[in-house]
């Protein structure tokens, strides 16, 4: 089963964090988003090789 986030849900976390940092700004909520910006770009580096074989995207299309 493929369980990787959409584009989408990468997405919707950034703009809820960005938002929260703009609303709250503190040391707390700059570290929540630069940890998940950390982890979307461990995502897109991982997804950007399979990206790469088209062999490997029909498998991961599911």
């Amino acid at each position: 089963m493929n369980d990787e986030k959409s584009a989408d849900w990468w997405m919707w976390q950034m703009y809820r964090e960005v938002a929260h940092l703009i609303h709250f700004p503190s040391e707390g909520n700059e570290k929540r988003l630069k940890s998940l910006i950390a982890a979307y770009r461990c995502h897109a580096q991982k997804s950007g090789a399979a990206a790469s074989d088209p062999h490997e995207w029909v498998m991961d299309y599911v």
